[in-house]
């Protein structure tokens, strides 16, 4: 009698690791599934993963968001973050902003210089305007990955300004000094742009920005 042949293990490694990255709902939907629930080696698989947290061992972004009323028109300040230019101006870390291209109803692509506690970074990133004086989108890639979305929402004095900023912590950081060093230090920036901003416009509002 012909012995049964063995089935390669990869595909359940792989059919496995989808199924442990989706949300519970969905992971326990296609569990449910009869070809899943019929094979012990992909449903012990996820419930081992699952035990052992391996579909949850994904490096987390630390998140910051703050918010600052700024008694200037909403259209002005979006003006304003629009600009790549502006970015030296408001943002103490960045130390270049350079090869600007803007495209016409479309992405705005720049390179930058960025120091965090001492340390130079350098990449791209681009600047979408997905909604015209409310939102503002950036996504930043190279030494630094992160995103930072602006939201604007008018008030009857003003405007209140809301940054929210996604990043990776740079691992040459990490040799130095402990993460959460380094997330202290990227709320004091962020809350240092805040600063400046309202410095800035609320300044400059006495005059057309732009104006010399």
């Amino acid at each position: 009698m012909d012995e049964p042949q063995s089935r390669p293990f990869f595909p359940h490694l792989f059919l496995i690791a989808s199924i442990c990255c989706q949300p519970e709902a969905e992971k326990f939907r296609l569990l449910r599934e009869q070809h899943f629930r019929t094979d012990p080696l992909i449903y012990c698989g996820v419930s081992f993963c699952k035990t052992h947290h391996i579909a949850e061992r994904v490096e987390a972004m630390p998140t910051i968001q703050k918010q600052v009323h700024l008694n200037v028109p909403a259209p002005v300040v979006y003006r304003y973050l629009s600009d790549p230019v502006h970015v030296l101006a408001f943002c103490p870390a960045v130390s270049d902003v350079y090869d600007i291209v803007r495209h016409p109803s479309s992405d705005t692509h720049f390179m930058w210089k960025y120091n965090m506690i001492g340390v130079r970074f350098e990449g791209e990133a681009i600047l979408k305007e997905p909604k015209h004086n409310a939102q503002i989108y950036m996504q930043i890639s190279g030494g630094i990955h992160a995103s930072v979305s602006w939201m604007l929402a008018p008030t009857a004095d003003g405007v209140d300004l809301t940054i929210l900023v996604e990043y990776t912590v740079p691992k040459p950081l990490l040799r130095s000094h402990s993460e959460e060093i380094v997330i202290r230090a990227n709320v004091h920036t962020v809350e240092c742009v805040l600063e400046n901003l309202k410095m800035l416009l609320e300044v400059d509002i006495q005059q057309p920005i732009g104006s010399t």
